[in-house]
C-alpha cells in the first residue's frame, strides 16, 4: 500500500505545529530542537543537525543536533562538501548514494562515518544564508527522493525563526541599553548614588552564582539589578536629594520609586520576570517592608537576594549625611539583621562571598571586575 498520503498528512501536522509554535516561541533553542525532531519524525535520519553561520568567524555552528548532544563540531559528522554545495546553489541538495557521486568520493567525513544519503537545505535569510539543515543515512538505507521537499519546509520554518529571534534580540538588545543609560543617568542625578545600580546588579549576580540555585536566572537578575531604582524618576530632587531626615510624605515618595519604577517597566514582555526584584527588592523578611509588606518566603528569592546587594551597597557608599561605612561593620549590620530585614539564606550566601563584594566595591579595580561580570552576564 502506498504510503505517502499518510506521511503527507503527519508532516503537514508537524509543520503547522512548528508554524503555531514558531508564532509564540520565547526560547529559539528549544523552537530549533523541536524543528529538528518534528524533522527527523518525518525524514528518519541516522544523524541531523541546524548548522548556523557564525557572522563573526563564518563558520558553521551547530545549534540543534540529533542524536542529541553527540557532536560539537561540523566536521565531526557532516560533510563540508554538502554544507558548501548547498549554501552556494541556496538549493536543496540530495544525495541518494554517496558511491555514485564522484563530488563526494574523497569527502573524509562521509567515508569516516559510513554514510549513504545526504540531504542538506539552506536556512535562507533576508540578506542570504543563516545557516543550513543536515541531515544523513548511515549504512545501506537511503533516503526517498521526495523527502527532500519536506525537508525544505522545515528548514524554511527554521530560518523565519532564526530571523525573528535576531530582530527579536536586536531590539530587545537596543530597547535593554537605552533603558540601563536611563537608570544610569537617574543615579547620577545624586554623586552620592552614581554607579548604585551597577554595583547592586554586580553583587547580586555574584550572590546568585555562588548559591548554585539561579544558573538560568543571571540575565533576568541583571535586568532586575540595572533597574531596581529606575522608578526614582518620578521622585522629586528636593526628596530625592535631600541631606536630612524625610518626613512621611517625603518618605513616601521616595518608597513609591518601587511601583513606579514597577508600572513603567510591566508592559515590556522582556522584562516580566526582572520586575518582582524591582517591585520586592525593599521588602523585609519579617514583614515590616514595602510596597506589599510581604514577609519570608512569600517575598521572590530574586528580590530577598536583591535587598542584600542593596543595603550592602548603601552602606558602604557615602551619603550627604554620613561617611561610607567599613565593608566590615555593612557586613555585621546584615548579619545583625538576619531573620528580620534579610533572608537567614541570603546572608549565608553573602558570608561565602564577602571579600569578593569588598573587591568588587574597591575603585577603579572594582570597577574593571564589575564591568567584565555584566558583560559575561550581557
Amino acid at each position: 500500500m502506498d504510503s505517502t498520503p499518510k506521511i503527507d498528512r503527519i508532516a503537514l501536522e508537524a509543520l503547522l505545529a512548528t508554524s503555531r509554535e514558531m508564532m509564540a516561541f520565547d526560547d529559539l533553542p528549544a523552537l530549533l530542537d523541536r524543528v529538528l525532531d518534528r524533522l527527523s519524525s518525518i525524514v528518519k535520519p541516522d544523524r541531523a543537525a541546524i548548522l548556523l553561520v557564525d557572522p563573526q568567524t563564518g563558520a558553521m555552528i551547530p545549534r540543534a543536533v540529533r542524536p542529541a548532544g553527540a557532536y560539537s563540531s561540523v566536521s565531526e559528522f557532516a560533510s563540508s562538501t554538502v554544507v558548501r554545495e548547498a549554501l552556494t546553489a541556496r538549493d536543496v541538495f540530495i544525495v541518494h548514494d554517496i558511491r555514485m557521486d564522484p563530488r563526494l568520493q574523497q569527502a573524509q567525513s562521509v567515508l569516516a562515518a559510513g554514510v549513504r544519503s545526504v540531504i542538506c537545505v539552506p536556512l535562507l535569510g533576508r540578506t542570504g544564508p543563516i545557516g543550513a539543515l543536515y541531515a544523513d543515512k548511515l549504512g545501506v538505507e537511503q533516503f526517498a527522493p521526495e523527502l527532500a521537499e519536506y525537508a525544505a519546509a522545515f528548514a524554511g520554518h527554521a530560518a523565519a525563526a532564526l530571523e525573528t529571534a535576531q530582530l527579536y534580540d536586536d531590539r530587545h538588545r537596543h530597547f535593554r541599553a537605552t533603558l540601563e543609560a536611563f537608570a544610569k543617568a537617574i543615579d547620577a542625578r545624586d554623586h552620592y548614588t552614581a554607579g548604585h545600580s551597577e554595583r547592586v546588579t554586580a553583587y547580586s549576580l555574584v550572590l546568585a552564582r555562588h548559591s548554585g540555585k539561579y544558573s538560568s536566572d543571571f540575565e533576568t537578575i541583571r535586568r532586575a539589578g540595572m533597574l531596581h531604582d529606575i522608578g526614582k524618576v518620578g521622585v522629586p530632587d528636593s526628596v530625592l536629594l535631600k541631606a536630612g531626615s524625610l518626613d512621611a510624605v517625603e518618605r513616601a515618595q521616595i518608597e513609591a520609586h518601587v511601583t513606579i519604577g514597577h508600572m513603567m517597566l510591566e508592559p515590556l514582555p522582556f522584562l516580566g520576570t526582572s520586575l518582582a526584584a524591582v517591585r520586592g527588592h525593599h521588602e523585609r523578611w519579617d514583614g515590616d517592608g514595602y510596597p506589599d509588606r510581604l514577609g519570608g518566603t512569600d517575598i521572590h528569592p530574586h528580590a530577598r537576594l536583591m535587598a542584600v546587594a542593596d543595603s550592602y551597597d548603601a552602606m558602604t557608599s557615602a551619603r550627604p549625611y554620613r561617611a561610607a561605612l567599613p565593608a566590615e561593620e555593612a557586613a555585621r549590620r546584615l548579619r545583625a539583621d538576619s531573620g528580620k530585614q534579610f533572608d537567614p539564606e541570603m546572608i549565608e550566601l553573602f558570608d561565602g562571598v564577602q571579600q569578593e563584594l569588598a573587591a568588587l566595591h574597591e575603585q577603579p579595580e572594582g570597577a574593571e571586575l564589575r564591568a567584565e561580570l555584566l558583560r559575561s552576564v550581557g
